[in-house]
């Protein structure tokens, strides 16, 4: 009821009548592509709560997040409870990118043994992890545009490899414990805040940050690295770099001067300075024998 309120009755009636007629045929017999059709109607932006009009999705999205009452559960929690068990092959990945949805509860994905990779895009509810925490057997993790406050609970999933977060406001501290993590890439359209805690973890190899900002003498430590992205609008010494020499894989997107540091990596194969736009000598790159890409759009070399 809250969330009909915010959105101001612009529930397509006829959709979701669809929808049910659809989901009702659904019986044990049912082929996988009838049972895919159904997921996918569940998951249809068309079968949910939305805006009448895209101009009005930020204000739409502002009364639905912060409703005095939130729901504990929605429509879309119910329907991924009964739809889970029609499928009858193991599921190991679910992409919602392209889809908003109201999900509060993805805890039901926890049956399927060999579930794998979650790609959640669209979710304005989904502040709590804690449902997601429990699909034990996640190994990939991809959460776009979606109010998550705490990253805490993916502590608890004892697979987790690769992590990819695209939040307003991204505090990286929660992540300090991992074990697992291979991959990270965190984007901001705010801060990142405390990246320096992700120094402690041995088994990250690859690692992009969108929207750092403040001191990164911490990345000294992360020798162990092989890829790294920084994309940032005020930084403008990165020279902390030249310690990670075992890098393959480097991309900048800032403000630095100096690129005499990039000599030191003589392992580099790949490397994307595009958006260094103060950058004008690029007589370093000149050592790097191994190097197979290069691209410098912006850079106004002399």
């Amino acid at each position: 009821e809250a969330l009909e309120a915010a959105a101001s009755g612009a529930i397509d009636d006829a959709i979701r009548s669809k929808r049910d007629r659809f989901f009702e045929r659904l019986d044990d017999g049912s082929t996988l592509d009838d049972v895919l059709e159904a997921f996918r109607l569940v998951l249809d932006r068309e079968t949910l709560v939305r805006p009448p009009l895209v101009r009005d999705r930020a204000a739409w999205l502002d009364a639905v997040i912060h409703s005095p009452k939130p729901p504990a559960r929605t429509r879309e929690d119910d329907w991924l409870v009964a739809c889970c068990p029609k499928f009858s092959v193991t599921m190991d990945a679910l992409d919602m990118a392209r889809h908003s949805t109201l999900l509060l509860d993805y805890s039901p994905l926890a049956q399927f043994r060999s579930f794998k990779r979650l790609t959640v895009g669209f979710a304005p509810l989904l502040v709590d992890l804690s449902s997601l925490a429990k699909v034990r057997t996640l190994e990939e993790l991809e959460i776009l545009h979606s109010p998550v406050r705490d990253l805490r609970p993916l502590l608890e999933l004892p697979t987790l490899k690769k992590l990819f977060v695209t939040l307003d406001h991204c505090d990286l501290a929660p992540l300090a414990g991992s074990k697992t993590l291979e991959v990270l890439s965190a984007s901001s359209s705010n801060r990142i805040d405390n990246a320096e805690a992700i120094a402690s973890i041995e088994t990250l190899r690859a690692l992009e940050l969108r929207g750092l900002e403040g001191p990164v003498a911490w990345l000294a430590k992360m020798t162990h690295l092989r890829s790294l992205a920084i994309t940032s609008s005020h930084i403008q010494d990165l020279r902390v770099i030249g310690k990670l020499t075992g890098l393959t894989e480097l991309t900048i997107e800032a403000p630095i001067k100096d690129l005499g540091f990039i000599k030191q990596l003589k392992a580099l194969e790949h490397l994307n300075l595009c958006g260094c736009t103060a950058a004008h000598d690029i007589a370093p790159l000149a050592s790097l024998k191994e190097l197979k890409s290069l691209f410098l759009r912006g850079v106004p070399i002399d």
